[in-house]
């Protein structure tokens, strides 16, 4: 005699593991490498800027003073991540507050791809679970903001540094790019708790 119960119960445990084998195969070939370095003759691959390119997974934009992306990519095949959010600052409309908040582990295994991109010891392995920061549009469309970060604006000046942070909404793309190598140790410390 067939039990309807048991069959139930087992058809339902192969399609959860279905839709999760789906969903790990759909997010491996859906993410995309963080770092893609340019080849430029007679260049070091050290002497490059490192720019981060992650993908945008969900994004809530009204308006770049108020703006929430979470964006994930990948690094030597492990997942990597974090949440970016601009808000208005209160003393002037042109200077806005970026906080990048971290999402975990993602966040945790993003800080050890930048040190290691920056070719940086890691002294601390966990991001930070938010870091603010000033944030200063450079270009501004419906669909896209360019903006220079500064953390650590108003000192203390050993820990001052600068980055860009673009988010391309029709791209699908939030870019942490280098300003500056000499400011990389003064970056990982600020993501770094």
């Amino acid at each position: 005699m067939l039990n309807w119960h048991t069959l139930l119960t087992t058809s339902s445990r192969i399609m959860v593991r279905l839709l999760a084998t789906l969903l790990l195969l759909h997010n491996a070939v859906g993410a995309q490498e963080i770092f893609q370095p340019e080849r430029i003759d007679g260049m070091p691959e050290s002497a490059l800027f490192v720019d981060l390119r992650l993908k945008i997974e969900a994004a809530h934009c009204p308006s770049w003073a108020q703006c929430n992306v979470r964006a994930s990519g990948t690094h030597n095949g492990k997942q990597v991540g974090l949440e970016v959010q601009v808000n208005e600052e209160k003393t002037t409309d042109r200077v806005l507050k970026v906080t990048y908040v971290s999402v975990g582990a993602a966040s945790d295994q993003l800080l050890t791809a930048i040190a290691a991109l920056y070719r940086l010891p890691l002294t601390k392995s966990q991001f930070n679970k938010r870091v603010v920061a000033t944030l200063v549009p450079l270009r501004a469309t419906k669909d896209q903001l360019d903006a220079k970060v500064f953390f650590f604006a108003n000192g203390p000046e050993a820990r001052y540094a600068e980055l860009y942070t673009n988010i391309d909404l029709h791209q699908g793309a939030l870019w942490i790019k280098e300003k500056d190598h000499d400011y990389r140790k003064n970056v990982l410390d600020a993501f770094s708790k």
